[in-house]
This record gives C-alpha cells, sequence and structure tokens, in this order.
C-alpha cells in the first residue's frame, strides 16, 4: 500500500488483479494504519473515510462479499465498536458519493472525469459572469487580471490530471475558456479567438494541456525530474542496447490495450514528446519553456514575430526563424 498524506488527509493505493485477494491486503494494511495512528495519538474521522475501486468500464466488480473495514482493536483485543464499514465510492452509490475529492480533484471509479469536468465548467460560467458584468467599467489590464485569476488559475491547476479525460470533454473546457477571454479582450462573441491569445500571451486550453505535459517529459527526458517520475518512461535506445536504432532517442510508447489507457500519461506524455519539435534537446529548462510558449504561440498568430531569446548554455541569440527551422 503507497499512501500520501497532505496537512490532515491521508491517502492510501493498492492494485491487483485479483479483487478479493485485493481487499484482504488491503485491510492488513489498514490495521497498520490504524496502530500508526494511535501510536501519533491521531483520531481517523471513519464516517468521512471512504473508498473506490478504479477499473474500466464494462468490467464487472465481484468483492465476493468481502468489505474494506477499518479496524481499531489494539493487538489482542476484539470490539466489534471499533470496527467500522468504510462506504464504497461508486456511480451507482445512492448516498451521492459518487466521486471523491482528492485535492480539489473529483476522480470517479472509471477515472473518466466527467463530473471534475462538470464542477470545472461550473466554475468558469461563474467567473464569465463576473467579468461581464465589470468589463465596461475596468480597464484592459485589470480585466486580464481578473481572467488570470478566476480563469486562468482553474485551468492550470492539475492540468495534467484532469485532461486525461475526453476529447469531449476538454472540448467543453475550452468553449468555455474561449468565452473568457472574449469577455476579458471585450471581444464580439463571434470573434476569433487565437489573435485574443496571441495579443495577451496566453495560451488556449489544449496547448496549456501540451505545455505542461511537454515541462514534465522535459525534466523526465534530461533527469532533474522526481526520482518516481524517471522509473516511469525509457528511451528506444534504453530498451535495446543491442542494435542501433533510428529513433533511439525517443522515448518508448507502451502498447495500449484499450482506448482508455491511450489517455493516461504513461502513453499520452510519451506521445506528445516524440513529436515535440527539435527544442527540447534543449538541456536548459528556461530556454527549453521559452521557446515551447513562443512555438505554440506562433501558432495561433504566424504573422507576429517572436522575441529572440537566448540559450544560458552556450549565450547564442536564437531567433524565431531559426528555431523554426530546427522544429521542422
Amino acid at each position: 500500500l503507497q499512501g500520501a498524506l497532505f496537512a490532515d488527509d491521508t491517502s492510501g493505493l493498492n492494485m491487483g488483479k485479483n479483487l478479493p485477494a485485493l481487499i484482504d491486503s488491503t485491510n492488513v494494511e489498514l490495521k497498520k494504519m490504524a496502530a500508526w495512528f494511535r501510536a501519533n495519538r491521531m483520531a481517523v474521522n471513519t464516517a468521512k473515510t471512504k473508498y473506490i475501486i478504479f477499473h474500466s468500464k464494462g468490467k464487472s466488480i465481484d468483492t465476493q462479499g468481502k468489505q474494506i473495514i477499518y479496524d481499531d482493536n489494539e493487538e489482542g483485543e476484539n470490539d466489534d465498536n471499533k470496527r467500522f464499514v468504510l462506504e464504497r465510492v461508486h456511480n451507482n452509490n445512492t448516498q451521492e458519493h459518487k466521486t471523491y475529492k482528492l485535492l480539489g480533484v473529483l476522480l470517479d471509479e472509471h477515472l473518466s472525469f466527467d463530473a471534475n469536468t462538470q464542477a470545472l465548467v461550473a466554475k468558469l460560467s461563474k467567473s464569465i459572469y463576473c467579468i461581464n458584468r465589470v468589463k465596461n467599467v475596468l480597464p484592459q489590464k485589470a480585466l486580464m487580471h481578473l481572467y488570470h485569476s478566476l480563469i486562468q488559475s482553474h485551468l492550470q491547476y492539475c492540468i495534467t490530471v484532469a485532461s486525461s479525460t475526453s476529447s469531449k470533454n476538454i472540448e467543453k473546457i475550452t468553449k468555455m475558456q474561449k468565452k473568457g477571454i472574449r469577455a476579458a479582450s471585450k471581444a464580439g462573441y463571434r470573434d476569433h479567438t487565437g489573435p485574443l491569445f496571441s495579443k495577451h500571451n496566453t495560451l488556449p486550453y489544449k496547448d496549456m494541456i501540451l505545455q505542461a505535459q511537454l515541462h514534465i517529459m522535459h525534466s523526465v527526458y534530461h533527469k532533474y525530474a522526481p526520482e518516481p517520475l524517471l522509473g516511469l518512461w525509457s528511451t528506444n535506445a534504453d530498451r535495446n542496447i543491442e542494435h542501433e536504432l533510428r529513433n533511439a532517442a525517443d522515448i518508448t510508447v507502451p502498447r495500449a490495450n484499450n482506448a482508455q489507457f491511450t489517455k493516461t500519461p504513461p502513453y499520452t506524455f510519451a506521445k506528445v514528446w516524440n513529436e515535440a519539435p527539435a527544442i527540447k534537446y534543449t538541456r536548459n529548462a528556461l530556454t527549453f519553456r521559452i521557446g515551447l510558449k513562443t512555438d505554440l504561440l506562433q501558432k495561433h498568430n504566424p504573422a507576429a514575430l517572436a522575441p529572440d531569446y537566448i540559450d544560458p548554455n552556450t549565450g547564442i541569440i536564437i531567433r524565431q526563424n531559426q528555431h523554426k527551422e530546427q522544429s521542422q
């Protein structure tokens, strides 16, 4: 069982192919956790302690009558009043606990992020309403401050996790973002948003997702990422040391057994990295981030010349036209 603590919340993750055996091992680990909490004089609110079984759609869940139990009995005790059957969070839960909120992200049993998208769209709708109410009173600079605080901040939060949802959900969020940038720019209802994003040096949601994914993969490829991330991906050269490969520098894309897996980070992040422009091989993280955002913004307003930037490693001035040639 892998655990994570944040403030007064504790989360655990256990995995296995045999569900009844997985429940048994989870109960054993919960017993150990209960002992640790007692030793550290901490009380667990069992009414708020729940569990969720992540599984693909269509897969039957047969627990064989077994339940997840939080057993607070000390060694040698056998008090039933200290055993608490935990509630399972799932889509058909009659007690309205159909999702589990972890650090502000709503998780459902299929990891579809449908509920999380719905909540995000509702937040964005309220924010856009607020901006529309004051857009004829406040100056442009103040409106963009509102846009970044009320809209952009919500879009950026846990974007690499929340973006593992369907294309339909991403499109819903994108439409709300476009409404927001139009409102903040005092633009018309049908005005094209590409020039607006470029004007305000702001990326559309899909490019925000790509940017966040590539930032992570740059840290993995150049080995300055946290240790747990470094073990998730490897290059083709690492996997096949006996032969010289033309794509040896590419990250190995794992085989996808189903459509749902293609939305997960192990698959998606590797794929977008292999398709990224040549600036990804720049080792300096700041130079990479500046060049990447320049490229992404340039897509929406090709007529605008992006500023030059200096590679801190070499001191060479990299111009936009030169960078585009390297990217081809």
